[in-house]
């Protein structure tokens, strides 16, 4: 992958890692889905900690930090690590010229091209994701990619009926890798916990 493009990716991904390390400390926990964002039913806007701002939008949140702004999105199955060219552009802002590019237009060209080449996959949504991430067994869960046989912590959770499960580990699997479909798009499974 173009070197420039990696590198806004990475420092994009750096700071909503940072946006929902802000949120969490509030209370406002990681959503178990995009459509689970939509309606936690958390204020449209609001003030956290260090003088943070955020305004909820549709599957995402926009974050005024004190290191900056990020406007992001959750995937369909919790999914972090989604970006879409705008989003960089929009986190770049006028340090476009510091990441290598001299316009947005280089920008949306070279991320284009790597689009082309598969080293980026599109949701079939809005969301992007780096190829080599999700070819090599890993998928994001809680700001971290999670490789294929590890484990991490889950929230307790409410059975189907209603009553409270204990809090419990999950285990990434094949059975979880996201797969393409035969229209080419990127499937996401659902990660689930179990007790």
């Amino acid at each position: 992958m173009d070197r420039r493009l990696k590198h806004l990716i990475d420092e994009y991904l750096g700071a909503v890692s940072t946006a929902l390390a802000f949120l969490a400390e509030a209370g406002i926990p990681q959503p178990a889905s995009d459509r689970a964002w939509a309606r936690n039913g958390i204020p449209g806007t609001g003030t956290l900690s260090d003088g943070a701002t955020y305004r909820k939008h549709g599957y995402g949140c926009e974050m005024h930090l004190p290191s900056g702004s990020v406007d992001f999105d959750f995937g369909r199955a919790r999914q972090i690590n989604g970006f879409d060219v705008w989003r960089l552009a929009d986190f770049a802002g006028d340090r476009l010229a510091a990441f290598g590019f001299k316009s947005r237009d280089e920008l949306e060209q070279i991320f284009n091209a790597e689009a082309d080449s598969g080293k980026i996959l599109s949701s079939g949504y809005i969301l992007h994701y780096v190829a080599e991430a999700v070819e090599a067994g890993t998928w994001p869960t809680r700001g971290r990619l999670l490789p294929l046989g590890d484990r991490l912590p889950c929230s307790a959770r409410k059975s189907p009926r209603g009553s409270e499960l204990p809090s419990s580990t999950v285990t990434m699997s094949r059975r979880l890798r996201p797969t393409f479909s035969d229209h080419g798009r990127l499937e996401v499974p659902a990660l689930s916990c179990t007790a």
